[in-house]
């Protein structure tokens, strides 16, 4: 018992040291791949044309050190959307801290919405979103974002989709210290919105 609970603590006390120390190339080696990426889990609702959303997630196009281009695909109720958008790279000038900013991303309210082209059709407004990178874990390929919408911080937990452990067409979980992270970050009296279904596979 005394050799699991050590083995435990240990391996808590390593996650908490790592977070919040992400870089980078951390972000670049996030972005840099031909897997899909998720956002797996977040601390807040996303809404877009009246729904909320799931199965969010993106496919890099194109990636440098300042701009990369994404094809982005989200589940609302029944129905799926692509987009594709570019979005901003860089390190924070005053903290240093890493952040992509896709300039299309969902919104925060269900209630937002604005005229397209003049015509009576109502859809969503895109807001785009300043993600800063506190942690990122290159052998499970998954990061956690912290960001700020409608005045209140929030997180987001992304991950490679070939890094989700399925079994089964319900069941599916993420290594542990990608979870550990992202609560340690987020807080644990944030709420966990998990975005990521059976859906999600198609």
């Amino acid at each position: 018992m005394y050799r699991v609970t050590l083995t435990i603590a240990f391996i808590f006390y390593v996650v908490q040291i790592e977070a919040g120390n992400a870089s980078f190339e951390d972000l670049y080696n996030l972005l840099n791949t031909s897997s899909r990426i998720h956002a797996y889990a977040s601390s807040y609702m996303m809404y877009m044309y009246g729904d909320s959303l799931t199965c969010i997630n993106y496919f890099t196009l194109q990636v440098s050190n300042r701009v990369f281009k994404a094809k982005f695909r989200f589940r609302a109720g029944h129905n799926w959307f692509d987009k594709e958008a570019y979005g901003k790279l860089g390190n924070d000038t005053e903290t240093g801290e890493p952040y992509m900013e896709p300039l299309f991303w969902p919104g925060t309210d269900p209630n937002a919405y604005e005229n397209e082209g003049g015509f009576s059709k109502q859809r969503e407004r895109p807001q785009s979103a300043k993600k800063y990178l506190k942690f990122y874990d290159n052998d499970n390929h998954c990061g956690v974002f912290t960001l700020r919408r409608n005045g209140k911080q929030h997180c987001e937990l992304h991950v490679w989709r070939r890094n989700i452990i399925e079994e089964g067409p319900y069941y599916y979980y993420l290594n542990e210290s990608c979870m550990v992270s992202y609560h340690q970050i987020c807080g644990e009296e944030k709420p966990t919105v998990t975005l990521y279904t059976g859906a999600c596979t198609n």
